[in-house]
């Protein structure tokens, strides 16, 4: 879970479906949690790009299978989007809820 250390955007079905309708509406901002619930933020959007801060982007063809991906988060790290699990001595991963986030482990 080295890539997740220092992480700021964290993506999953939910907001990946947000940003894209909010595209696909042609809106400017959109409102969401990239910090996994802990606050809501309002993201400027440029064309099909959510605009993340002053010099990162990201664009609605790195974001549809993150869409339609059920029960994976993803972490935007140095690597690009990269699921947050862990296959060694069984699974692990992040899902997302409402609220924070649960670790499902060998999918309990």
């Amino acid at each position: 879970m080295e890539s997740v250390i220092g992480a700021k955007y964290y993506f999953h079905a939910g907001p990946a479906r947000a940003i894209l309708e909010a595209m696909e509406d042609g809106k400017a901002f959109v409102e969401l949690s990239l910090d996994l619930n802990l606050s809501h933020e309002r993201f400027a959007i440029k064309g099909d790009c959510l605009v993340l801060d002053d010099h990162l982007e990201i664009d609605a063809k790195r974001l549809a299978p993150i869409a339609a991906t059920e029960q994976k988060i993803f972490v935007l790290n140095h690597e690009g989007l990269m699921p947050i699990e862990i296959r060694s001595g069984g699974y692990y991963k992040l899902v997302p809820t409402d609220t924070a986030p649960t670790l499902e482990i060998d999918g309990i």
